[in-house]
C-alpha cells in the first residue's frame, strides 16, 4: 500500500445523489446508529438504564488492549435474514453520539461484507491508532462540512466502537427485528444454545412487550407510542404488532374456565404474573392462570387496560384484540 493511502481509502463514500427520490447505495444519510442485543440482555440493559462496555475478543487490534467499547451500527440487516446480534435496537442519534469525542480508525475485517471499524472515544490515542478525519471524505464515513451533513458508505458494514458505557436516557427510541435464522454472534458455534435464533420481529415483539409488562417497566424510552391529530396517545406500529403478537399467543389453546372479569381488583396482578411467565416460555403456567377468566374477551379487555396503562394511551381500545 503506498505511503499516501490509507486503509480506509478503498471504502470511501461517493457523492449524494442529484436524480429525485433516489439515494445512492455508496452516500446514504448517516442519521443513526443501533447496539443490537439479544431479548434477555435487552431486558437488563433497560432495567439497568446503561449499555455496558466490553472488551475485544476477536480478532481486532483491540483484542490486546484493555478498551471497553459498545459496538453500534447503522446498518440494517432486516432484509437480509435478520440481525445474528439479537432482536432488541437500542437507537441513537449519531450527531448526539459523536458528539466531543475523537475518531480513530481501527481496521477493516475481510467478513463477507467488509466491515469497517472505527472507535469514538473520549480519550486520546494518537500514539497508537490513526485519527479518523471524516471531513475529508476519503472513507466510509463522510462530514460534509458545507452541508452540515453525514453520510456512510452502505456497500460495506460501518461498525462503530464506542468507548464506555452508554447511558440508554441518551437513546431515541427501541427498535425490534429479526433475528438471523442460521447465525448468531453469542452462540455461533453452537445455535441451540440460542432461544431467540431465527425469532421474528413481530414474534420477539410480543416477547419483549410481555417481559415489560410482567416487570411494570418504565417505558419511556421505548417510544412505542405517538399523538394523532387531536393530540391522543395512541400505539405505534410496533406495539400494536407486539399486542397482536402477544394477545394471540396468551389465549390460544387456554380453556377458560374461571370466574375472574376485567374489573376485578386482583386481574391486573394475575396479567403481569402471565405475561412474566410467557416471556420466560413457560407456557403451561400463563395458560393455567390465563384460565381463571371467565372468558377470552374478558382476558382481552384485562389486556388491553394493563397494557394501555403501561404505555399511557388515551384509550386502551386502540391496541385492538386482534
Amino acid at each position: 500500500m503506498p505511503k499516501t493511502e490509507k486503509e480506509w481509502n478503498r471504502f470511501r463514500v461517493g457523492r449524494p445523489s442529484t436524480r429525485p427520490n433516489w439515494t445512492e447505495p455508496d452516500c446514504v444519510p448517516l442519521n443513526s446508529a443501533s447496539h443490537y442485543t439479544h431479548l434477555e440482555s435487552g431486558f437488563t440493559s433497560l432495567r439497568e438504564g446503561v449499555l455496558k462496555a466490553g472488551l475485544v475478543y476477536d480478532e481486532s487490534k483491540l483484542n490486546t488492549e484493555r478498551i471497553r467499547v459498545v459496538w453500534l451500527s447503522p446498518n440494517n440487516w432486516e432484509n437480509a435474514g435478520g440481525f445474528r446480534y439479537g432482536n432488541v435496537g437500542f437507537d441513537f442519534k449519531w450527531q448526539e453520539l459523536i458528539k466531543d469525542l475523537n475518531s480513530y480508525w481501527i481496521e477493516s475485517i475481510a467478513y463477507g461484507t467488509p466491515a469497517c471499524r472505527i472507535l469514538l472515544t473520549a480519550n486520546n490515542y494518537d500514539s497508537l491508532f490513526d485519527r479518523y478525519d471524516a471531513t475529508l471524505g476519503d472513507g466510509p464515513w463522510w462530514f460534509g462540512r458545507s452541508t452540515g451533513k453525514h453520510y456512510w458508505n452502505e456497500n460495506y458494514c460501518l461498525e462503530v466502537m464506542f468507548e464506555g458505557d452508554l447511558e440508554l436516557s441518551r437513546s431515541e427510541g427501541v427498535t425490534i427485528s429479526s433475528h438471523h435464522r442460521r447465525y448468531c454472534s453469542l452462540n455461533r458455534y453452537n445455535l441451540n444454545a440460542c432461544p431467540d435464533l431465527g425469532l421474528d420481529r413481530q414474534k420477539a415483539s410480543g416477547f419483549f412487550l410481555a417481559r415489560i409488562v410482567g416487570a411494570k417497566m418504565n417505558t419511556t424510552i421505548l417510544t412505542f407510542t405517538g399523538r394523532n391529530g387531536e393530540g391522543k396517545i395512541i400505539p405505534k406500529w410496533n406495539l400494536e404488532m407486539g399486542f397482536s403478537d402477544l394477545l394471540w399467543k396468551l389465549h390460544k389453546d387456554v380453556n377458560f374456565c374461571g370466574s375472574l372479569r376485567s374489573n376485578d381488583s386482583v386481574t391486573e396482578a394475575l396479567i403481569r404474573a402471565i405475561c412474566s411467565a410467557y416471556s420466560y416460555r413457560h407456557s403451561d403456567e400463563h395458560k393455567k392462570l390465563a384460565s381463571l377468566f371467565v372468558s377470552k374477551e374478558e382476558f382481552w379487555s384485562c389486556c388491553r387496560n394493563v397494557v394501555g396503562k403501561d404505555f399511557g394511551l388515551s384509550d386502551p381500545s386502540s391496541l385492538g384484540i386482534d
